[in-house]
C-alpha cells in the first residue's frame, strides 16, 4: 500500500473512532473525507479479485455500493462491515443473502420484514428464519421454505405455528428428530409413534405413556431395524429386555454400558460381542477376562483385539497362542 493511501486510510479510521466516541454517527466524516476515484476503483478491483476483504478497507469503500456489492456477492457475511445505509439497500442485501442466507442477520430491520428478501434468505439457509420479523415468522409459506431442505429452521418457527397439529405431523414425518421442538404433542400417541418410526428420540414421551405396556410394544414394533442401540440409549429401562439388549449389543459393543451385571455374564452375549473394540471388554466380569477359553472365543469372533488385550489377566497374557492371535 502506498504511503499516501495508508495515511489517508488511517486518517479516516481515526476520525471515525473519534466520532464514535463522541456519540455521533459512525460515517459522518465520510462526507468530508472522500477517496479519489482512482483509489476507489483500485479497491473495487481488489475486492473483485478477492485480494482484499471488506472489513480491512477504509470506511469510504464500505460506503460505496459497487464495492460492497462485489464483496457480498463473494461472501454474504461481509454485509456486517458495510455502512448502515447499504445494509438497508435492497440490492445489496439481496446479493448478500443469495450468497449466504445467514447474512440476513446484518440487514436492516426494514428489510428483515420484506417478504422478497426474507423468502430468498430462508430458502438458502433455514437458520435465517431466526432473524426475520415476527410478522413473517408467523407466515406459513416462509416457514415451509425455511424447513424445506433441513430441520435447522424448526427451532425458530413461532409458537403459534408449532401449535398446529397438522404442521407438527408434517414436520415430524419429514424430520423425526424435531420432536423435541413440539412439547405440546409429547403425549400424542400418533405423533410419538411417527417419530419412533423414523428412529427419533422418544425420551420426550410423557411418563404415563412410557409406563404403558401397549405404547412400549407399539414403539418397539415401529422402531427401525438395526438401530436398537439408539433405542436403549434413549430408553435405558428397555435394556432389561434380553432380546432388545442382545440385538443392541450385536450392533455395537457400546450397548454393554446399559446392561445389568446378569446380562453381562450371559455367555451367549459375551461370545456374540467378540473383541470389536477396547470398549467391549471394559464392562465384562473380571473372571471372564482371566479365562483363556473366553478370550479364545472373543478373539475368534472379534475384528481387532490387540488394544483390548490390555484388559486381560496375567494368565491370559502368558498364553502364547492368545498373544499371537491378539
Amino acid at each position: 500500500m502506498r504511503p499516501t493511501k495508508l495515511l489517508r486510510s488511517l486518517r479516516v479510521d481515526w476520525c471515525a473512532r473519534r466520532t464514535q466516541r463522541a456519540g455521533e454517527h459512525d460515517f459522518y466524516w465520510e462526507s468530508v473525507l472522500k477517496l479519489p476515484a482512482e483509489e476507489l476503483a483500485q479497491w473495487r478491483q481488489e475486492l473483485q479479485q478477492r485480494t482484499a476483504v471488506l472489513s480491512a478497507t477504509p470506511l469510504a469503500v464500505r460506503s460505496d455500493k459497487q464495492a460492497v456489492l462485489t464483496a457480498v456477492s463473494c461472501n454474504g457475511r461481509m454485509l456486517q462491515h458495510a455502512c448502515p445505509a447499504l445494509c438497508d439497500d435492497e440490492d445489496v442485501v439481496m446479493a448478500a443473502v443469495k450468497n449466504d442466507g445467514y447474512a440476513l442477520r446484518y440487514a436492516s430491520a426494514r428489510l428483515r420484514g420484506q417478504r422478497r428478501v426474507v423468502a430468498k434468505a430462508v430458502s438458502v439457509d433455514g437458520f435465517a428464519l431466526g432473524y426475520v420479523s415476527d410478522e413473517l415468522r408467523n407466515d406459513i409459506e416462509i416457514v415451509e421454505q425455511a424447513i424445506a431442505e433441513d430441520s435447522w429452521g424448526v427451532g425458530y418457527v413461532s409458537t403459534e405455528i408449532r401449535g398446529r397439529r397438522e404442521f407438527a405431523l408434517k414436520t415430524i414425518e419429514r424430520y423425526p428428530n424435531s420432536l423435541g421442538r413440539f412439547p405440546l404433542y409429547w403425549s400424542d400417541h400418533e405423533i410419538l409413534l411417527l417419530a419412533a418410526k423414523g428412529g427419533a428420540s422418544i425420551a420426550y414421551a410423557a411418563p404415563a405413556l412410557r409406563n404403558d405396556p401397549a405404547f412400549v410394544a407399539a414403539v418397539i414394533a415401529k422402531w427401525p431395524q438395526g438401530s436398537y442401540y439408539d433405542l436403549i440409549r434413549q430408553w435405558p429401562e428397555l435394556a432389561q429386555r434380553d432380546d432388545l439388549f442382545q440385538q443392541a449389543v450385536a450392533e455395537t459393543p457400546l450397548a454393554l454400558v446399559y446392561g445389568s451385571p446378569t446380562q453381562r455374564r450371559n455367555q451367549s452375549i459375551v461370545e456374540s460381542v467378540g473383541v470389536r473394540s477396547d470398549y467391549c471388554v471394559a464392562f465384562l466380569p473380571r473372571w471372564q477376562l482371566n479365562d483363556c477359553q473366553v478370550w479364545h472365543r472373543l478373539l475368534e469372533n472379534g475384528e481387532e483385539g490387540g488394544y483390548a488385550f490390555k484388559s486381560s489377566g496375567a494368565a491370559v497374557r502368558a498364553d502364547k497362542t492368545l498373544v499371537l492371535k491378539a
